[in-house]
């Protein structure tokens, strides 16, 4: 984990970022309630690889839709929400992967979170 930090650090350096700049530069979609809207850029069907591609034209990324059953809801004591409700959900969870990659056009970082624990309201 320690690489992997030391290489987002010279990453930062190297674009002339101090580590509070870097940080205050990935949170800059922060709204005053400390949520990131996660809601993808726009793009026309020509910027992705495949076709077919999970998400394609979809507002939000492959992976932050949560589908809880009813054993799930019981657990988090829950009831039917109605659609279009807006919900707050806080999460803890483990770190599973987490690499930087040389895609042609530069580095790009990824990580996958499994969420273990779960709130909601």
């Amino acid at each position: 984990m320690a690489g992997l930090q030391d290489e987002l650090k010279k990453q930062n350096k190297r674009k002339g970022m101090s580590d509070t700049a870097a940080t205050a530069a990935s949170v800059k979609d922060t709204k005053s309630d400390g949520f990131v809207d996660m809601k993808n850029k726009k793009r026309s069907k020509k910027d992705y690889a495949v076709e077919c591609a999970p998400s394609m034209g979809e507002d939000y990324p492959y992976g932050l839709r949560l589908d809880l059953d009813d054993e799930q809801m019981t657990k988090l004591g829950m009831d039917i929400p109605n659609v279009g409700e807006e919900i707050t959900i806080t999460a803890k969870g483990t770190v599973e992967r987490a690499e930087i990659r040389d895609s042609g056009d530069g580095k790009k970082k990824s990580c996958c979170i499994q969420m273990k624990k779960l709130k909601v309201g």
